[in-house]
């Protein structure tokens, strides 16, 4: 009963600017007034995809609206999302259309509640990655609606509307404080004798990584790329997203159906000795399914590090990957 009166007091403070009965404003005040608007800076301890997909994708967002709001998204450029939520016999409505979709770094989209006010305002949100993992959220809301509710306000006054998307942030921050030490995650690593510089080509590289895991890539992996991995003898393949990458430190790709995260992280040791990590997490499945799925990637991230070593400190191509599943017919 708590967090329903929390969401409809979200939706209520969040959209307020919507139910003004307002003067539309001409567009000689417009140019007489400069347009007021939110502006809030928030960092999270999650990567940019996390808070993305918080914006994006139903399975994410419940963790700040409710399990029985209704989500309709059509996450495109000119697509449309409806978002719909019933509280004590009245249905609340908010609607937009999305002008700009830049994954998981940029969404730009319009707002509004048509049933409560015909004002539309613009929602622009603007993720950065921070080297510490965390991710850095610019929001800013701009249009008629804020603009009349911000002119009513006394200097140095906080909006209801900031208070709830504050409140919203809030409730964000929260779930992913309360399931980080529940994260499933798979994790691997291994020393390997060669310089960082070495071990981190090999992994952006397709020339240097089909000796030791896929068979045939798209290219390079470059921020904000997605590329294609193909494993030729099984058929298979699968697009890799690539979130983030820091020289000799860490890359950071999403890959798989449904989408999973894979870091890769690397620490010298020595000048002449590299300690790979590989993280793998973001797992969608639960119970037998889950176990399954962490016991597969342990072991096929294993076999990828193995073979990394045996390649780079001693040129032995060990064909590990191709041998893994002989009972599968190859091409």
């Amino acid at each position: 009963m708590k967090r329903t009166i929390e969401f409809l007091s979200l939706v209520l403070l969040t959209f307020s600017a919507c139910n003004y009965k307002a003067n539309k404003i001409s567009d000689q005040q417009y140019e007489e007034n400069k347009m007021k608007e939110i502006k809030i800076e928030r960092q999270f301890d999650v990567e940019p995809e996390q808070v993305y997909r918080a914006f994006t994708n139903p399975k994410d967002m419940i963790i700040w609206w409710t399990p029985d709001t209704e989500f309709d998204i059509d996450l495109r450029v000119g697509g449309q999302y409806t978002i719909t939520r019933e509280e004590n016999g009245t249905k609340f409505v908010m609607k937009g259309k999305y002008l700009e979709v830049e994954q998981p770094y940029k969404l730009k989209f319009t707002c509004g509640m048509p049933d409560f006010s015909p004002v539309t305002d613009t929602i622009t949100i603007e993720i950065q990655a921070n080297e510490n993992g965390s991710s850095q959220l610019s929001f800013i809301q701009m249009g008629e609606g804020i603009h009349e509710e911000l002119k009513q306000l006394p200097e140095g006054t906080i909006s209801e509307t900031e208070k709830g998307w504050n409140y919203g942030f809030d409730l964000m921050e929260k779930s992913w404080k309360m399931n980080e030490n529940q994260k499933p995650m798979v994790e691997c690593q291994m020393m390997v004798r060669k310089p960082i510089a070495e071990v981190f080509q090999a992994f952006i590289d397709p020339k240097i990584t089909t000796k030791f895991w896929f068979t045939k890539s798209s290219g390079k992996l470059e921020e904000s790329k997605t590329i294609l991995w193909e494993w030729e003898m099984y058929n298979v393949s699968t697009k890799v997203f690539v979130k983030d990458i820091v020289e000799n430190k860490r890359i950071s790709t999403e890959w798989g159906d449904p989408a999973t995260s894979v870091d890769y992280e690397f620490t010298a040791l020595t000048d002449d000795t590299t300690y790979v990590v590989i993280k793998n997490y973001g797992f969608h499945q639960t119970g037998n399914d889950l176990i399954q799925v962490i016991n597969d990637n342990t072991g096929g991230f294993t076999t990828v590090l193995d073979g990394l070593k045996a390649y780079l400190e001693f040129g032995i191509e060990l064909n590990l990957v191709g041998d893994k599943f002989p009972q599968i017919k190859q091409k």
